[in-house]
């Protein structure tokens, strides 16, 4: 995967993913059930720099623990997840992507299988 266009599911936030994941994996956090609605949350994440994101205006992030807890984004009009980021410095820093924002999902690695950079 080199470059590929994702959106939130009522599509009011896109944004491009470059380069190649790390990883994908479901986790079942209390934070993750909230905040997706679901019993698990399944994501793909990259290094930060990889992950050009939408116009501000249309995501608001939030932290749901003290820092240095991850900023969770979601989508102004859904209330969808769009990105996550966690906060290291940049060089090392992490963006979690909801797996189902991308448009061609069949790129995506297996979950629970990182990804060999």
């Amino acid at each position: 995967m080199v470059s590929q266009d994702c959106a939130c599911l009522c599509g009011a936030s896109r944004f491009t993913v470059h380069g190649n994941p790390i990883g994908r994996f479901f986790c079942h956090c209390a934070i993750c059930r909230e905040v997706y609605g679901k019993p698990f949350a399944d994501v793909t994440y990259f290094w930060a720099e990889s992950v050009r994101l939408p116009d501000s205006r249309a995501v608001e992030f939030r932290r749901h623990r003290p820092p240095p807890a991850m900023r969770r984004g979601t989508c102004l009009k859904c209330g969808n997840p769009v990105v996550s980021l966690l906060g290291f410095p940049r060089s090392l820093a992490l963006a979690f992507v909801p797996s189902q924002n991308f448009l061609e999902a069949a790129e995506l690695p297996r979950a629970g299988r990182p990804h060999l950079l």
